[in-house]
C-alpha cells in the first residue's frame, strides 16, 4: 500500500509510527466494533440489549409519535414468531383476521422476526432478538466503515478509529432511534465495500455470491435500504458494463442471477404482492431533505446556543453530519475535488446515482431553512408513484457515509503523518461531544418504558380473557378519522392507547382487528359499518373516538 504523502517509517516517532503501520482487516474490523459497541453501549442498558428490560413493556423513541413506531414492531414480532408458520411467508393471519397482515408493511424488519421465529420453533422458547439487533445496529457502523476505509487502502490504526468513531457518532444515524427498521444503516456501507471489491476483481465469483446475500437479506430488513443498497449494487454492474464490455454475457447472466433472487425473496415474503398497490402515498415531498440540513449545526453539543436549533420543518429529515464530519470534510475539500477531476470517471455510474439520490432527497418541493424555494412542477402520478418512500430526505444517507469516508481518506493522503493524526484525533472528539444533545435523551428512554395512558396490567388480564380484541377506530384508520377533529396532542394520547392495547393483546396472542402499518391496507370506508356489527360474546372491544 502506497505510505500517506510525506511519510517515512524511519523518521516517525514510535508511536506515531505504530499509529500509522498498516494493519490486517481482522484487527481493523475489531477496532471499529470495539468503539462501536462502546459508544453504543454509553446509550443502550444491558436489559434493552438482552430484550427483557423494562423497556419492552411499551417502547418508544424520543421524538413523539415514535411510540407506535416501535410498539408495532414489537407487536409483529410478538405475532410473527409465536404463530404457525404460513403462507405467504411472513403473513400474520391473526393480525386483522381473516386474511391477515404481512408484517413488512408493519416495519417488523423480517429477517430479525424469522431468526426469532427459528428460535422458537426449534426451542420452544420465545426470544426477543430485537435488543439485539438494536445493539447492532449502532454497533456495526463502526466496524463496516473502518473495513471500508481498509477497502480503499488506508489501513493505519488512526483511520480505522477515525472513521469508526465519526460514523458510531453520526447524527443523522442515531436520529433515527425510534424507527427500529432504519437503525440497520450498516448495510449501506457494507454495500459500498461489496461495490469497492466488485470493481476491483470484476470477475470475481465470491462479489457475485455476496450481492445475492446482501441483496435479499436487505429487502428483508428494510425497502428504503433495499432501495439504497440495491442502487450501489447497479452502480457496481454499471460501471462493470462500461470498463468491460467485452463480457456482455456474463455480465447479463449476473444481473438477471441477482434479481431473479430478489425478485424470489420477495414473492415467498409476500412482499411483492397486490397490496403494493397501498404503497404509493401523496405525501412525498413533507418529509424531505432541506437544502442545508447536512451542513448547519443542529442539537450540537459542542456550539451551545444550537443544542435546541432544528433547520427547517419539524417534518423533515434530520441529516446533519455532525461538527466533527462537517469540519473534516470542509478541510478535506481540495484534495477531495482533485481526486474528483482525476478519478471521477472511473465512478461515473454511481456518481449518477448519488446524484439522482440527492434529487430525490430534496424532493420536488426545495427548500432552504424556513423558505420554499421553488417548486418542481410534477405529474400527479409520478408524486404518488414517488411517495411509496414519501421520507424521501433519507436518500441522503448514502452520500453522507461515502463523504465520510472519503474525507478521512483524502486527509490522511493529503496531509502530513503528524499533522493527519491531530487533525482526526480533534475532530473525532468533536463528532462525540457535539452528539451529546441527541445520546443523553436516548439512554433515558432506553431504561424505561413510555409512561402509560391506560392500566397495562388490567389491559393484559383483560385481553387474557377474551377470546378476540376489537379496536374501533382500527390504527391504520385512526389518523383519518382524526382529521379536522382531534387536535395533534389528542391524537398522539389515542394511537398511544391503541398500542397499548395491541401490546396487551400480541402478549396474550389474541387475534386483533387492528394493526399499525406503514401504509393504509385496510378499507376504512365501512369503518362506521363494521362498529354497528353485532357484537361478538367472547370478544372485548375497545372504542378510542
Amino acid at each position: 500500500m502506497p505510505a500517506p504523502i510525506g511519510t517515512s517509517a524511519a523518521t516517525l516517532p514510535s508511536a506515531l509510527a505504530f499509529l500509522l503501520h498498516p494493519r490486517g482487516l481482522g484487527m481493523a474490523l475489531c477496532i471499529g466494533f470495539l468503539i462501536g459497541g462502546a459508544h453504543t453501549l454509553a446509550m443502550l442498558p444491558p436489559g434493552l440489549v438482552a430484550g427483557t428490560g423494562v423497556f419492552w413493556d411499551f417502547p418508544a423513541g424520543t421524538v413523539p409519535g415514535s411510540s407506535s413506531d416501535m410498539g408495532q414492531v414489537l407487536v409483529a414480532y410478538r405475532y410473527f414468531v409465536q404463530n404457525p408458520w404460513s403462507w405467504p411467508l411472513l403473513q400474520v393471519l391473526d393480525l386483522v383476521p381473516p386474511k391477515g397482515t404481512n408484517i413488512v408493511w408493519m416495519d417488523a424488519m423480517p429477517i430479525i422476526a424469522l431468526i426469532g421465529k427459528l428460535i422458537f420453533h426449534v426451542t420452544g422458547v420465545f426470544v426477543n432478538v430485537l435488543g439485539v439487533y438494536l445493539f447492532l445496529c449502532f454497533a456495526l457502523p463502526g466496524p463496516a466503515m473502518a473495513g471500508f476505509v481498509w477497502l480503499l487502502g488506508e489501513r493505519s490504526i488512526i483511520a480505522t478509529a477515525a472513521a469508526a468513531g465519526l460514523t458510531s457518532a453520526a447524527p443523522f444515524l442515531v436520529m433515527e432511534w425510534g424507527h427500529m427498521a432504519l437503525c440497520g444503516q450498516f448495510v449501506i456501507i457494507v454495500a459500498f465495500c461489496c461495490y469497492t471489491v466488485s470493481l476491483r476483481a470484476p470477475g470475481s465469483r465470491g462479489a457475485v455470491i455476496v450481492w445475492c446475500l446482501v441483496l435479499p437479506l436487505t429487502l428483508l430488513l428494510n425497502m428504503y435500504l433495499f432501495v439504497m443498497v440495491g442502487a450501489v449494487w447497479f452502480a457496481s454492474w454499471g460501471q462493470r458494463c462500461l470498463n468491460t464490455g467485452r463480457q456482455p454475457a456474463r455480465l447479463a447472466a449476473e444481473a438477471g442471477t441477482a434479481i431473479s433472487v430478489v425478485i424470489i425473496t420477495g414473492l415467498i415474503a409476500g412482499i411483492i404482492s397486490t397490496d403494493l398497490q397501498s404503497a404509493g402515498t401523496n405525501d412525498f415531498g413533507v418529509f424531505s431533505m432541506n437544502l442545508a440540513s447536512p451542513f448547519i449545526p443542529q442539537r450540537s453539543g459542542v456550539i451551545a446556543p444550537l443544542r435546541d436549533y432544528f433547520l427547517g420543518t419539524r417534518s423533515q429529515v434530520y441529516n446533519y453530519l455532525g461538527l466533527g464530519a462537517l469540519i473534516l470534510a470542509l478541510l478535506s475539500l481540495p484534495a477531495l475535488l482533485r481526486w474528483m477531476r482525476d478519478r471521477g470517471r472511473a465512478h461515473l455510474v454511481l456518481s449518477a446515482v448519488l446524484f439522482g439520490f440527492w434529487l430525490f432527497a430534496l424532493s420536488h418541493k426545495v427548500t432552504l431553512g424556513g423558505r420554499l424555494l421553488f417548486t418542481v412542477p410534477v405529474p400527479e402520478t409520478v408524486l404518488q408513484w414517488a411517495g411509496t418512500f414519501r421520507t424521501s430526505g433519507r436518500f441522503f444517507w448514502p452520500i453522507a457515509y461515502l463523504l465520510i469516508a472519503a474525507s478521512v481518506v483524502a486527509t490522511l493522503r493529503s496531509r502530513r503523518p503528524l499533522h493527519a493524526l491531530a487533525i482526526l484525533a480533534v475532530v473525532t472528539l468533536v463528532q462525540v461531544v457535539d452528539l451529546t444533545p441527541m445520546r443523553l435523551p436516548i439512554a433515558e428512554t432506553a431504561s424505561r418504558p413510555m409512561p402509560a395512558i391506560l392500566d397495562r396490567a388490567q389491559l393484559t388480564k383483560i385481553t387474557a380473557a377474551a377470546d378476540a380484541v376489537m379496536i374501533f377506530p382500527r390504527a391504520s384508520c385512526l389518523l383519518g378519522a382524526s382529521a379536522g377533529v382531534m387536535d395533534r396532542e389528542t391524537y398522539l394520547r389515542v394511537a398511544q392507547s391503541s398500542m397499548e392495547i395491541e401490546l396487551a393483546a400480541s402478549r396474550n396472542l389474541r387475534p386483533i382487528n387492528s394493526a399499525f402499518t406503514g401504509r393504509d391496507m385496510l378499507d376504512c370506508a365501512h369503518e362506521r359499518a363494521i362498529m354497528r356489527q353485532p357484537l361478538q360474546q367472547t370478544a372485548v372491544y375497545f372504542y378510542l373516538d
